[in-house]
């Protein structure tokens, strides 16, 4: 897959917000849980908000869930998805609203990948202010909805069952 190098100021929900301003939009994507050979999983350390968190984001015009996955794996992380397994859904309006530092509210509505093969070497974007891989039981701080979607893909792997949360 050929990777988007859609500039931040021309994203989907950037040219909305010049209409809309900080109200709330439904606001598609995904999310991933990478992992190293040591079942660790990798997380960054997201600039806005000062907390760690996986890699993810909104869809872009003219893709899939899957495809936004993908790509904000790579333009987060400098990783190379080459497998995948979609293993959950997280679009409960409880957890999944956020509201940024500059006061602009979404609704996420994320397909949950755990990425099975990536290649590359990790390099922090714009967006984050480290990236690093964690042990599951010593992970940093981060928002209920992440911590929510680490424990569902724990129930994945022991019962095999998609989750929606």
């Amino acid at each position: 897959m050929k990777h988007n190098d859609t500039v931040l100021s021309d994203s989907y929900i950037l040219r909305l917000r010049k209409k809309v301003g900080s109200q709330l939009l439904l606001n598609p994507g995904g999310r991933a849980i990478v992992q190293n050979k040591a079942q660790e999983i990798l997380l960054h350390k997201r600039r806005d908000f000062g907390f760690w968190d996986l890699p993810g984001g909104g869809a872009e015009v003219g893709e899939s869930a899957e495809q936004c996955v993908i790509r904000e794996v790579y333009e987060e992380t400098g990783l190379t998805v080459e497998s995948f397994e979609p293993i959950g859904f997280a679009s409960n309006p409880e957890l999944e609203e956020v509201i940024y530092p500059n006061g602009d509210i979404i609704q996420g509505f994320s397909l949950i990948l755990h990425i099975t093969k990536w290649s590359g070497s990790l390099k922090a974007s714009s967006e984050s202010t480290s990236l690093e891989f964690f042990k599951i039981d010593k992970l940093p701080e981060m928002r209920r909805n992440i911590r929510i979607t680490i424990d569902k893909f724990l129930e994945y792997q022991s019962s095999g069952k998609f989750q929606l949360f």
